[in-house]
């Protein structure tokens, strides 16, 4: 009987570990666009690339609070596009003051930030992305990141950016403090995305962002790189990448979170019943 008892408990905490072992290596999902209306997927593990639905004219890019879609700066106006979602992009509004050159959003406060051009001002705004009216409310924080073109939030650390010539900065949100990260040693970065299950920023770099307007402009490939957040180290993933502006990670499902989190209570809950008889 013993024996028996010890089997099923073995058995329970291995089904356990490979529930943590398939939630593990099913990793974030990282969208990315470009200027000439394409959407791309993102493999954060390789830096290998699938077309994605729904392309806009991407600028900038960042995850939102809404499961399945993102946020897109074209740089005048700030998009909802559905990457995982049905749906169509939707345009909430023009920006109040200032064309966004990109946008980085923090799940936790539910705070979308964005940053002005690099080369005028750089500096950063707090975007009221409800966009009451005609536009959408942007706020400046009173603090800039000269030079930079691409930012993402980071949760527990705050605001980063690589500017063009390959320095990566964090901006702590409360403080409004900049601290200097490093050098990458990669310039042209056009935006970041966060690994949260390598805890790594994925970065692409094309060079100087430019409006496709009256024609396309820019380089028609760009390189996929993983930088750590603590060093700047950075690893290329990919050199021969779409030509990618803006990049976003996806707010993962809710229920897939709650379905695995109620599994590993309940079988802990098990395993525990059986050590105690």
């Amino acid at each position: 009987m013993t024996y028996t008892r010890n089997l099923r408990t073995i058995v329970l905490l291995t089904v356990l570990l490979a529930l943590m072992a398939v939630s593990a290596s099913a990793g974030p999902t990282i969208w990315g666009g470009t200027t000439n209306y394409l959407g791309y997927y993102v493999d954060p593990a390789s830096g290998a690339t699938l077309p994605a639905p729904n392309g806009i004219l991407t600028f900038g890019a960042s995850s939102s609070p809404y499961s399945g879609w993102v946020f897109v700066t074209s740089p005048i106006n700030l998009w909802k596009v559905p990457v995982m979602a049905a749906g169509t992009p939707e345009g909430l509004g023009p920006y109040s003051t200032v064309p966004m050159t990109d946008l980085a959003f923090d799940s936790g406060s539910g705070t979308l930030y964005g940053i002005a051009d690099p080369f005028m001002s750089g500096e950063l705004y707090t975007i009221d992305y409800s966009c009451p009216g005609y536009g959408c409310m942007a706020t400046s924080l009173g603090v800039s990141m000269p030079l930079v073109q691409g930012i993402d939030f980071v949760p527990g650390r705050g605001i980063y950016g690589a500017d063009i010539n390959g320095t990566l900065w964090r901006l702590d949100p409360k403080t409004l403090q900049l601290s200097l990260v490093g050098d990458t040693g990669v310039s042209g970065i056009t935006d970041l995305a966060y690994d949260s299950f390598a805890q790594k920023l994925i970065a692409v770099s094309v060079g100087i962002k430019c409006y496709p307007y009256p024609s396309q402009c820019g380089p028609d490939f760009g390189m996929i790189w993983s930088i750590d957040p603590l060093t700047a180290q950075t690893v290329l993933l990919n050199g021969n990448a779409p030509p990618i502006y803006g990049l976003a990670e996806l707010t993962p499902e809710p229920g897939s979170v709650i379905l695995f989190t109620t599994g590993v209570v309940g079988l802990l809950a098990a395993v525990r019943r059986r050590l105690v008889r």
